[in-house]
């Protein structure tokens, strides 16, 4: 019923009778942003939502259908390290972001409720820890699950852990290659995780080892 015009609005309907259809129904639809057209662009430029550095910007992913999460989640993070990385065929943006992720669990997983594209974010994912330099992107994840960040282990360089067991510490110390028998933990650093205050978290740092700190 529809084809594009170069009418005021971009819309004109090729049939006789459906200006309710337009009035009532697609301009309502325009005027809240929720179709695209000439009076009302809703193409996200995301260029210009990377240089904006004084709003946050993020991505509900909860009301689209979750097979295509793992989709749209690569997609963003592969055109941002294009644009900050310079590999891109526009200008480079030279400034440091930083990317979240929560609940990263679902997004790393290779259920198919979420889609295939668990292997392909983390790639991503890999791909800008280790040239994060080159692109001053920066990432942090945000998990419950700890055993799927096993697929990015090699380029996590810190965990920070709250409200946790000795159980999840280890599988965090598993996955940055950190023991007892390292030298770089003993009993009584153990012993302190289960009577962590509120407020406290455990730091597990590829460098520097185990610690504990007070969150700011």
């Amino acid at each position: 019923a529809l084809r594009k015009s170069e009418n005021f609005d971009n819309i004109k309907i090729s049939h006789f009778g459906a200006k309710r259809l337009k009035g009532d129904v697609l301009l309502p639809l325009l005027n809240e942003g929720l179709l695209s057209a000439k009076i009302s662009d809703t193409a996200i430029n995301i260029r210009e939502e990377i240089k904006d550095n004084k709003t946050i910007s993020v991505l509900v992913i909860r009301h689209c259908p979750q097979h295509l999460w793992g989709f749209l989640v690569f997609f963003f993070l592969n055109h941002m390290f294009k644009a900050l990385s310079g590999m891109a065929e526009e200008k480079r943006i030279n400034q440091k972001t930083t990317f979240i992720i929560n609940e990263a669990a679902d997004l790393l997983s290779s259920d198919e409720d979420v889609g295939s594209s668990g292997g392909s974010i983390a790639k991503m994912i890999e791909k800008i820890f280790k040239q994060y330099r080159t692109a001053s992107l920066f990432g942090l994840i945000d998990t419950q699950l700890v055993a799927q960040l096993s697929k990015v282990k090699e380029t996590v360089s810190r965990i920070y852990i709250f409200n946790s067991g000795i159980s999840e510490v280890n599988a965090c110390m598993e996955i940055m290659g950190i023991s007892s028998r390292s030298g770089q933990i003993n009993n009584d650093d153990l012993m302190v995780i289960p009577r962590l205050m509120p407020g406290y978290y455990y730091l597990i740092d590829r460098n520097t080892g185990v610690s504990v700190h007070k969150a700011v």
